[in-house]
C-alpha cells in the first residue's frame, strides 16, 4: 500500500495544482480549505466555474450526468436537468 504525504512550510499552501500557464486549478490551503477553479477558497470547499461551463457535474459510470449545477445557479437532478436553461 502506498501513501502520499504532502506537508507545507510556513506561509506556503501545502498542495497546489496549476496549468501549463501557471493558472491555479486546485489548491489545499494551510487552513484546510480546498479550492477547485480558484486559488483563494474562502470556505471549506469552493468550486468556481468559468464562463458558461457547468460548475459541478456528477455522472454515472457510463458518463451520463445525474446531477448538475449550472453557472446560472440552476440545479438539476436526474433526467429533467437536461432542459434547464
Amino acid at each position: 500500500m502506498s501513501t502520499l504525504s504532502v506537508q507545507g512550510t510556513g506561509g506556503v499552501n501545502p498542495f497546489f495544482v496549476a496549468s501549463s500557464t501557471g493558472a491555479g486549478l486546485m489548491v489545499i490551503q494551510q487552513n484546510g480549505n480546498v479550492g477547485i477553479g480558484t486559488s483563494t477558497p474562502a470556505q471549506t470547499l469552493t468550486i468556481q466555474g468559468s464562463g458558461t461551463n457547468d460548475i459541478f457535474n456528477v455522472a454515472s459510470s457510463s458518463g451520463t450526468s445525474v446531477m448538475v449545477i449550472k453557472s446560472n445557479g440552476n440545479v438539476g437532478i436526474g433526467r429533467r436537468h437536461r432542459r434547464m436553461g
